[in-house]
């Protein structure tokens, strides 16, 4: 029978089997209307599913079809899923059922073949019976005599549900002369259809209202509704989990939680095997009886992928970045930058991965990851140790024509202590690395269209952390372009080449053997201090003895020609000894093409 005549709204959750242990999280489902299949302008209450999930079982009240029609009968009502997962449209339970004023399903057994209904007989409209399945009907219910229930029975309201072997019952009525509030009670099977005396569950019950108990499958965690302080709003859904066989002790019951429970009524609460939940939901002081049926559809599970990354020597965070890729059309990056050495993204099940872990430019591990399909939020681990070291230098700078200071595209070698081959960014020209060991490097640049070059770089352990800043300027392959030729030495006053020249002179040997055609000349320079006509003779001696081994290493005479300039043509100003010694110098130019 009706308790409240409000506005009812049912709604249809789905939850994790394990809620008894938790409170629902309102961020885990979206709200999803049932349909009007089910819905109506009529009150409906009472909802119970199906263990299979199948069919829903609820109350109408007021409808034209009604065994009491529009004045005041409560009927049992029944929708049936579809294979697209909707409810189809609500049909009116049949004769047998529905043979008195307030009729209602209080329970269904697990394989669904038996009902338990409210009422003893056709005069009676209290008590309790069994209908049995009969193919597509069902059988006229046979009454439970519930020993001294219906003495004890005084309130307004009263009802029941059932374990699943049918060999307990638990009751919700009130001892009290027309009392609207109710208690707890259980009951068990002493034979045939024979149960024992109610006892009242004082661990459960309140001075307040306890009713609509309903008990999950494995028969331990009991759902009810109760209005006692410290809930929500005007009625709230609790569950306890019972204690021992006795079913008489029960952990202390717990509030359900939003959002399932709100500032609203909210009672007669049912799960099917799947998790998905129903329960009825009213606002007091709304004009009508109006419904509407709404659904939490679950969220896709969530996959925490989490772990630390240490240095194996220090077994301290390691300072490095990682990134996750995905191989699909989306992707999803992100990098760790934790000083905890701790990191945690959520992933999408089902998904492949570029899983990678860098330091600076260096990719310490690279290892494909798929996430695995998931029934429920999980969290996989993968907790990395490397070899990292403390600290990294910086090489950065420019890459420009010499010409035009504009930026040249390139692919750039460092070869040392480590080896690196990168590019730098074809609009500002800028390139950077970062170098875990220090000692001395080479950077060599060959690119179509501009001359080859070779710089070393001296790192340093104590200046890793102010960086390194080397620009450098490319010559393009063109007439009239001129090389400074570095790291060739003379004796002191002398025209003669030393050994360490060589290696420098090779890559200009090696350069002209790939320009055939090219014809360049050699020039001698020199500081301003000594007597000119000697610098001039000096500055062309030394010019003449890198034409002499470039000549020896295979390139033809006729495709070099040499002159001394002695200090007539200075870079800079010979005012310092540092300037003086950057004047000093043998550079070639390019004559034809």
């Amino acid at each position: 029978m009706l308790r409240y005549i409000f506005i009812a709204l049912f709604f249809w959750f789905s939850i994790p089997h394990f809620l008894c242990a938790q409170k629902a999280d309102p961020n885990k489902f979206d709200f999803n209307r049932i349909g009007k299949n089910v819905n109506s302008s009529y009150h409906e209450s009472s909802p119970l599913v199906s263990p299979d999930g199948s069919t829903l079982y609820f109350t109408r009240t007021n409808h034209p079809d009604n065994k009491k029609g529009t004045d005041g009968g409560q009927d049992i009502w029944f929708s049936e899923k579809q294979p697209n997962g909707k409810w189809g449209p609500a049909q009116h339970m049949k004769s047998p059922l529905n043979n008195r004023r307030f009729n209602e399903v209080m329970w269904i057994s697990p394989d669904g073949n038996y009902l338990l209904v409210r009422g003893a007989s056709k005069k009676k409209e209290d008590g309790l019976a069994i209908t049995t399945r009969k193919g597509d009907s069902w059988s006229t219910p046979t009454p439970l005599d519930v020993k001294d229930f219906l003495k004890m029975r005084k309130g307004r309201f009263s009802g029941a549900t059932m374990n699943s072997d049918m060999s307990v019952l638990i009751l919700y009525f009130s001892e009290k002369d027309n009392d609207k509030f109710s208690d707890l009670y259980v009951s068990f099977r002493v034979s045939g259809t024979a149960y024992s005396t109610p006892m009242r569950l004082e661990s459960l019950n309140t001075r307040r209202d306890e009713f609509a108990p309903y008990l999950s499958q494995d028969d331990r965690t009991l759902y009810f509704a109760s209005n006692r302080p410290g809930g929500h709003g005007g009625m709230d859904i609790y569950w306890a989990e019972r204690m021992d066989d006795t079913w008489l002790r029960w952990s202390k019951p717990m509030n359900i939680g939003k959002p399932i429970n709100t500032d609203g009524f909210d009672a007669y609460f049912s799960l099917d095997n799947e998790g998905n939940a129903f329960s009825t939901r009213t606002y007091p002081g709304t004009v009508g009886n109006s419904l509407d049926i709404l659904g939490l559809i679950p969220k896709p599970p969530v996959l925490t992928l989490s772990g630390t990354i240490l240095d194996k020597s220090t077994q301290m965070p390691a300072q490095v970045s990682l990134e996750l890729i995905n191989v699909h059309a989306k992707v999803d990056t992100f990098f760790y930058n934790n000083e905890g050495g701790y990191y945690e993204i959520n992933l999408p099940q089902d998904y492949e991965y570029d899983f990678k872990i860098a330091l600076g430019s260096k990719t310490l591990i690279s290892q494909q990851l798929k996430t695995p399909k998931i029934k429920q939020d999980s969290t996989m681990v993968l907790d990395f140790e490397i070899d990292a070291p403390k600290k990294l230098a910086s090489l950065s700078g420019l890459v420009l024509n010499k010409n035009t200071n504009l930026p040249v595209e390139c692919e750039i070698k460092i070869n040392g202590p480590e080896n690196f081959t990168t590019n730098n960014d074809a609009f500002d020209g800028a390139y950077g690395v970062e170098l875990a060991k220090e000692g001395s490097y080479e950077i060599t640049i060959n690119t179509e269209g501009f001359l080859a070059v070779s710089l070393p770089v001296e790192i340093e352990a104590e200046h890793f952390d102010n960086g390194y800043i080397l620009d450098i300027y490319l010559s393009p392959l063109e007439v009239g372009t001129t090389v400074r030729l570095d790291n060739v030495f003379f004796d002191f006053d002398k025209a003669s080449l030393k050994t360490t020249s060589y290696g420098a002179l090779d890559k200009v040997v090696e350069f002209l053997e790939g320009t055939p055609s090219m014809q360049i000349e050699i020039s001698g320079h020199t500081d301003n201090v000594g007597n000119d006509q000697y610098n001039r003779k000096l500055s062309k001696d030394r010019a003449r003895a890198v034409k002499k081994y470039l000549v020896s290493q295979g390139i033809a005479e006729w495709r070099i020609t040499s002159q001394g300039y002695g200090a007539d043509k200075p870079e800079v100003a010979n005012d310092s000894d540092e300037n003086r010694a950057i004047n000093r110098r043998v550079e070639f130019t390019i004559l034809d093409m």
